[in-house]
């Protein structure tokens, strides 16, 4: 039994490791015709001439999978937490006036027993 280690893409022609080709369980597990780049490519094409149907199909997905798309919003919080407390530390310098304005604003109603 021979063991694959290389393949050539349909639509690049490039030789590549077969690492670089998606194997979908609807395929049995075996390698795409083209490498994940190229598929990469399509479905980017593909999103921005259907931007419409992608949106429609993107909100479909997450009111049938709540749960899956907590948990990914989740990891990805949790994955580039230094990321969000920068970029709101950021806003926060920047925006120094909102911030005072909010803070009164929240003093304000709080002391109101």
């Amino acid at each position: 039994m021979n063991i694959v280690t290389e393949k050539k893409c349909r639509k690049c022609g490039k030789i590549k490791s077969i690492i670089d080709f998606y194997a979908p369980k609807s395929l049995g597990n075996k390698p795409t015709n083209s490498c994940k780049e190229c598929q990469r490519q399509y479905a980017s094409q593909w999103n921005k001439i259907n931007k419409g149907r992608y949106n429609e199909n993107a909100r479909l997905f997450r009111r049938r999978h709540p749960d899956r798309v907590r948990d990914s919003n989740r990891e990805y919080y949790i994955n580039h937490q230094s990321e969000f407390h920068e970029n709101g530390n950021k806003w926060a310098n920047e925006n120094r006036e909102k911030v005072r304005e909010s803070n009164r604003k929240y003093k304000k109603k709080a002391s109101i027993p």
